[in-house]
């Protein structure tokens, strides 16, 4: 492997699935990134990946804050990698120092993730907002300190350096004047070409591909740390998520971050801010890959389950020439797919909402936040007037895979969008569901939860003709 880790070039041998935080600190001596939980739940192993932007309007450099436990290695190759110790060049730079003034920390095992996914917010936040620094720590797990004092820094951070960064034309060149990034970060840019030639090989051998290895670095990490891995997106940003006249189409490298915040693709839906605080956390928005979360095939995957009510069609690519395949004609059965061996999911395509579309997306878990959903789903309604003329409804942990309530659908079709309607809709959702008593609930509370679901949906995409007060009746 071949990147810039902080001021240094790492020339490394390693397997491409040996994960990153065990690069940095076994071959390369930089231990400030700590490991704890290696699941990428705690953040204390956040670091920020630097990769280069390909024919793509900004800067150079795009900065996002990943969990290096959880990530291979090889997937930074032409990048540039920042721990730590790359943030100051002497000493503290100001953010740590208004953590400790504000006794921020304790014990210090999370504090290098708290400082490193704070830095991803003063490089990438629009606004510089607290609800934007608390959203950008919402990964990060500190179990002694107590958040309050966390808080308190950021509040001061804000309040002394915002209005200076944000009239400053580069945010980055602002950022090294302050003296929360070393000067270095303004040459890595013209450091990283070089690097490029080797960023993408390919083992020579069948191998699994990976994306962002958010899910399978969990659940196999053994298996695919020795291994030379086949990577979905290693090095450069190439493409990007197109919002045409009539059809949106998603890159499959495409991460969950890049989805849920498309400018053009919140206006048209705006429930994905919910699909987005509700999915999991910052770092693990921005590694997470859509193609990852389609073809695990979770019955419980958000993305899956939301982009299957939406109708989305995949582009599957292989040497054989490319095919078309619905996404709710991918799933056959538990973790099992309509994908031939030699095939890989190239992109995703779905039509353009109208304005006569209601989207909703509902999810509970047993924590809000940061949790696996217990029921997931989404409901897609046309309207005409009053009536529904088109409906889509996916459900999520209700069967052995992301599920398409079809009966449903076409028995909403013609009807009124009523409080009756969504009163018989709720009790007919029965008829297609398969749900198991697990640990995320029993079987009858799990279609509870979705009859509740249909319910919820209605209020949300026909609040003109339903009310709370009229579904009580």
């Amino acid at each position: 492997m071949e990147f810039v880790a902080n001021n240094l070039a790492a020339h490394r041998s390693a397997a491409n699935g040996e994960v990153l935080v065990d690069v940095l600190r076994r071959d390369l001596g930089l231990n400030g990134t700590t490991v704890a939980c290696r699941e990428g739940d705690c953040g204390a192993c956040t670091v920020l990946l630097g990769s280069p932007r390909e024919n793509i309007t900004g800067s150079p450099l795009r900065y996002r804050p990943i969990t290096s436990c959880i990530s291979p290695h090889a997937n930074a190759r032409g990048c540039h990698v920042v721990t730590i110790e790359g943030l100051s060049a002497h000493g503290s730079n100001p953010l740590q120092e208004l953590l400790c003034h504000y006794s921020g920390t304790q014990c210090g095992f999370c504090t290098p993730g708290f400082v490193v996914s704070l830095t991803g917010f003063l490089l990438n936040s629009p606004s510089l907002s607290f609800a934007d620094a608390s959203a950008a720590i919402d990964g990060n797990i500190c179990r002694c300190t107590g958040y309050k004092a966390i808080e308190r820094a950021i509040q001061q951070l804000i309040a002394t350096y915002a209005p200076r960064l944000l009239a400053a034309p580069s945010r980055i060149a602002a950022l090294v004047s302050e003296g929360f990034l070393p000067d270095y970060f303004l040459q890595v840019p013209h450091k990283l070409p070089s690097y490029q030639a080797a960023a993408h090989r390919s083992p020579a051998h069948p191998s699994p591909l990976i994306g962002g290895g958010s899910d399978l670095f969990v659940q196999r990490p053994g298996e695919l740390r020795p291994q030379e891995l086949k990577l979905l997106h290693p090095g450069k940003e190439t493409r990007q998520i197109a919002v045409e006249p009539s059809q949106v189409i998603i890159p499959a490298s495409s991460s969950i971050h890049d989805f849920c915040e498309h400018p053009q693709l919140k206006k048209l839906l705006p429930c994905l801010d919910k699909v987005k605080k509700l999915f999991a956390s910052t770092q693990i928005r921005q590694q997470a890959t859509i193609a990852g979360n389609i073809i695990n095939a979770s019955p419980i995957g958000d993305i899956a389950n939301f982009l299957l009510a939406l109708d989305t069609t995949l582009l599957l690519r292989s040497t054989a020439g490319d095919r078309l395949v619905a996404q709710k004609e991918l799933y056959l059965g538990y973790k099992t797919l309509s994908l031939r061996p030699e095939e890989l999911l190239f992109e995703l395509r779905f039509a353009l909402p109208t304005p006569r579309t209601r989207v909703s997306f509902e999810k509970v878990s047993r924590r809000t936040h940061l949790d696996i959903a217990s029921v997931t789903s989404t409901m897609v309604l046309t309207l005409e007037g009053a009536t529904i003329v088109a409906a889509a409804i996916s459900a999520g942990g209700v069967a052995p895979f992301p599920l398409r309530l079809s009966h449903l659908e076409s028995w909403l079709v013609g009807r009124a969008a009523s409080p009756q309607t969504a009163r018989e809709a709720a009790n007919r959702v029965t008829e297609e569901i398969k749900p198991i008593s697990d640990v995320r609930g029993s079987a009858a509370y799990k279609t509870l939860l979705l009859s509740q679901m249909i319910l919820a949906h209605f209020l949300s995409c026909c609040p003109e003709t339903i009310s709370e007060e009229s579904l009580l009746v």
